[in-house]
């Protein structure tokens, strides 16, 4: 996981240092994230994590936006029904770690409250146990916890408000996005809320 996030990260951090010398606006947001999921399958379970995202202004109101985020905390919608045929259950996978791409558009940037859009597409990261019956774990009658992951397709849309505090800095007062998460046989629809600081580089 370090290593995905630092291959994430790193060309992002290092167009924004190369986009603030004097060129272009960029934006850079960081702060904490509420995600509440919805499995199709299954109930529905809540996590704490951290969201990020680095956007470079095209225009004066239309933006490109790379998103990261993910997201902790054990469910007992983690845990599967025991099958004894694990891989033939649908799973309620716990999203985590997702990276998205796609257009931002801002609207009234000079003024105090500025809010925004987005409409973001790439992939979320979940993650889940089953219980089996056919692998052998400890007395005969003890099923094995099965551990799987899966990357799927995932979107997100939604928007936010920004309160400006001066020319280079600003609280996000609130984000809240729609998130689709398409899980192998247990689809995802997911609200995500997020808050933080947001820190604008360039002309």
């Amino acid at each position: 996981m370090r290593l995905t996030l630092g291959v994430v990260l790193l060309p992002l951090l290092s167009a924004t240092l190369a986009l603030a010398q004097g060129g272009p606006k960029v934006e850079v947001f960081g702060g904490y994230s509420f995600l509440r999921a919805s499995p199709a399958q299954s109930g529905a379970f809540t996590s704490d994590g951290w969201d990020a995202s680095v956007v470079g202004m095209v225009t004066r109101w239309l933006g490109a936006e790379a998103n990261v985020s993910d997201h902790y905390g054990t469910s007992p919608q983690d845990i599967g029904g025991i099958s004894p045929n694990p891989l033939g259950t649908p799973i309620p996978y716990a999203t985590g770690f997702a990276f998205l791409f796609g257009p931002h558009i801002l609207y009234n940037r000079a003024s105090r409250l500025a809010p925004f859009a987005h409409a973001l597409v790439g992939g979320v990261r979940g993650k889940g146990t089953n219980l089996s019956t056919d692998i052998a774990c400890g007395p005969a009658l003890s099923p094995c916890a099965v551990s799987r992951s899966q990357t799927a397709l995932g979107m997100m849309l939604g928007g936010g408000l920004d309160w400006r505090l001066n020319r280079s800095s600003s609280i996000r007062l609130i984000q809240v996005d729609y998130q689709r998460a398409n899980f192998t046989g247990n689809p995802q629809n997911n609200v995500v809320v997020s808050a933080g600081l947001v820190l604008t580089f360039g002309n």
